[in-house]
């Protein structure tokens, strides 16, 4: 797993960040256009829940499945997939 911040839209933040400590998301490299045969779903562990802190979030990451063609790695941006506004948040992977 890899250290990240996500940093959540803003509509996500004012309708309420996620109150959970663990997500399964489908995520993307910053800047690819999302379509679902693209996405690989993303495990984000929280040791707080994003609703305790905010945006950024700080999380543990790392792909769902092992076979995800590319591996993380610091300094590496992603778009996540919110439930809650249907936009994408932006993660950083910081190591």
């Amino acid at each position: 797993m890899h250290r990240a911040q996500i940093f959540w839209s803003p509509e996500h933040v004012r309708l309420g960040l996620p109150a959970v400590c663990e997500t399964v998301d489908p995520a993307w490299l910053a800047g690819e256009r999302p379509s679902e045969d693209s996405g690989w779903s993303l495990r984000c562990a929280f040791e707080h829940p994003p609703s305790e802190q905010g945006s950024p979030s700080l999380a543990r990451v790392a792909y769902a499945m092992a076979e995800a063609p590319l591996r993380l790695a610091a300094g590496m941006q992603l778009q996540l997939f919110e439930r809650a506004t249907g936009g994408y948040a932006r993660i950083e992977i910081l190591e």
